[in-house]
């Protein structure tokens, strides 16, 4: 297909994507992202994102008018003030233990796993972290107490340099498309924050305030230009969202960038920082037999990764994702 015809598509995506964040800006997502086009559509890899993407970890308040502190599973520290959750009415839970939900995504291939790309709109955000929180009293999904602060405090040994100056993004999904949003001007109390000690990895810590919780981000936006569209093309029959995810993970960067289609065969990434390198990652799941292609390049004007695709076992898929 002509590249001019592929460009016009692409535009109307975009307009119809623009429209859609001023329709649902203040939403905020509360689960992972659901893979696919249309809920309504199979979706093949929904299992594969499940299962192989972050585990959920739980953990127990056992009661609410008490401070707790936990340690996650990556070594992070979470920290609960006393009182620190409100049922939707405001009024105090009862003396029914308190479920967290929590999820922590640090590494790329974890972000290809989770299917949890590092975008704000359409630009590139280095990510030092990003996690899921989500507190319940039974099924009654809690909300936090004004001025009440939850801390999280974690380290990140894969950024770039130049990533002192970070802030919060919040998860939402857009018609099953996710992304980051920036901090609200009126959230003036939630913040991150880093510590500088020779020798030691970056730490960080994170100050919620937000009332719902859900997905947070703790990143930057890459402002690098000149900035290219990049188009991945898919071989083979029937390549569509529901069965395809394509992916750009980037080498200098603690950042992945999903495609999505444009056309037959064809997916695209807007904002992509020319001169960086970058490998192009594609995994699909037709009739049960899963398939993936890799290609890395430097990124140039307009460019388009070709990557040859083979069948693989779903362990080998999670092997070369892991690997990079």
């Amino acid at each position: 297909m002509p590249f001019s015809t592929l460009m016009k598509q692409y535009v109307r995506w975009r307009s119809f994507v623009a429209a859609a964040m001023l329709l649902t800006a203040c939403k905020k997502d509360s689960d992972l992202l659901v893979v696919g086009s249309r809920l309504t559509e199979q979706n093949t890899l929904g299992t594969f994102v499940a299962v192989h993407g972050v585990p959920k970890q739980l953990f127990t308040l056992t009661a609410a008018s008490d401070s707790f502190q936990f340690k996650t599973v990556q070594g992070n520290r979470l920290t609960f003030p006393a009182n620190a959750f409100l049922l939707p009415s405001g009024m105090r839970p009862n003396t029914t233990p308190i479920s967290v939900e929590f999820r922590e995504i640090t590494s790329k291939s974890d972000m290809v796993l989770s299917a949890m790309p590092t975008t704000a709109g359409e630009q590139l955000l280095e990510s030092a972290g990003q996690f899921y929180l989500k507190a319940k009293q039974g099924t009654t999904v809690l909300h936090l107490a004004p001025a009440t602060h939850l801390r999280l405090s974690f380290q990140n040994t894969r950024l770039s340099s130049g990533t002192s100056n970070l802030q919060l993004f919040y998860g939402t999904t857009i018609k099953t498309l996710f992304n980051w949003l920036p901090q609200s001007n009126t959230d003036i109390v939630s913040g991150v924050s880093q510590d500088s000690v020779p020798g030691q990895p970056r730490a960080y810590r994170i100050r919620l305030n937000n009332d719902s919780l859900g997905w947070v981000n703790c990143g930057r936006i890459i402002t690098r230009t000149p900035q290219t569209t990049v188009s991945i093309s898919v071989a083979g029959e029937n390549v569509q969202g529901t069965n395809t995810m394509v992916f750009l993970v980037f080498k200098a960067l603690n950042s992945v960038v999903r495609a999505y289609p444009q056309t037959d065969n064809m997916f695209a990434a807007p904002n992509i920082p020319q001169g960086l390198q970058a490998t192009v990652v594609v995994l699909r799941n037709v009739n049960d037999t899963y398939y993936l292609g890799q290609q890395t390049a430097q990124v140039g004007a307009n460019h388009v990764f070709s990557p040859s695709m083979s069948s693989v076992s779903e362990a080998a898929a999670v092997a070369a994702i892991q690997a990079l």
